[in-house]
């Protein structure tokens, strides 16, 4: 089995081209992920959550210390997930940050591109958690939505 090290911002230290290279050198075998990262770019964990989904060997994916927002999206994609005891998972509906800090959430956002775009993210994030941890919609409608931390 393989061990791949994924720390850091995702669509920073952590992109899908990182993770596609690193794929395309475990050709198949098995691997065991060590995650950590406090979110990042949602199009790179949706990337990222494919890449690993359509890898086609065993994927076992732990979180060793903060794997939130993308992160835990990331998690979703393993035939396993691992929780290290000392360690944080969030998960939550997608937003917006701007140069300055501030957060923009979907309903704070006027009809447009950039709604659609929340949108369809937001969809994406509910439909892969309420598949793969086998919840009720509504339950994880409501964890999003809280901002959920386990």
């Amino acid at each position: 089995m393989k061990t791949l090290t994924l720390i850091g911002e995702v669509g920073e230290e952590i992109y899908a081209g990182l993770v596609s290279e690193m794929l395309e050198e475990a050709g198949g075998e098995d691997i065991y992920v060590k995650l950590s990262t406090p979110g990042g770019s949602i199009s790179d964990g949706i990337t990222i959550y494919n890449l690993f989904r359509q890898y086609d060997g065993h994927v076992i994916i732990e979180n060793i210390g903060y794997s939130v927002s993308a992160g835990a999206l990331i998690m979703q994609a393993a035939n396993e997930r691992v929780v290290a005891r000392a360690s944080l998972t969030m998960m939550h509906f997608g937003r917006l940050i701007a140069e300055d800090g501030s957060e923009t959430t979907e309903d704070m956002v006027e009809d447009g591109p950039v709604k659609q775009f929340m949108n369809t993210a937001n969809r994406t994030i509910f439909r892969i958690f309420s598949e793969r941890t086998g919840l009720n919609g509504e339950v994880v409608l409501d964890l999003l939505a809280k901002e959920y931390f386990m």
